[in-house]
């Protein structure tokens, strides 16, 4: 973890709350090192920036690697949803492929 950076994002964050992409990247910037906040990241992206798609695929296996299946899986049905809505066909691909490795295994 570089601590530069997550000051760095940290204050991006502030200077402008309304950039999920300075959230994703904090959450990125501390996986394996704070995982009680990244999921707060996380939980925090798919609520208040639900349109930013990126986040559910990695949040997912996140949430995934926490031992958390239920919230994983309510992650890619989210983010297929979002998907669909935003026409992202290659995203959507992505996110049903992981979901039906999940819910088949």
């Amino acid at each position: 973890m570089n601590y530069e950076r997550v000051k760095n994002l940290e204050s991006w964050i502030r200077e402008d709350p309304n950039e999920p992409f300075n959230k994703y990247a904090l959450a990125m910037e501390l996986s394996g090192n704070d995982p009680k906040r990244v999921g707060s990241l996380f939980q925090e992206l798919m609520t208040q920036h639900a349109d930013y798609l990126p986040t559910y695929y990695i949040a997912a296996g996140f949430f995934l690697y926490q031992g958390d299946q239920p919230k994983a899986i309510q992650a890619l049905e989210t983010g297929i949803l979002v998907a669909k809505k935003q026409n992202d066909l290659k995203t959507e691909k992505e996110l049903t492929s992981f979901l039906d490795e999940l819910l088949f295994e």
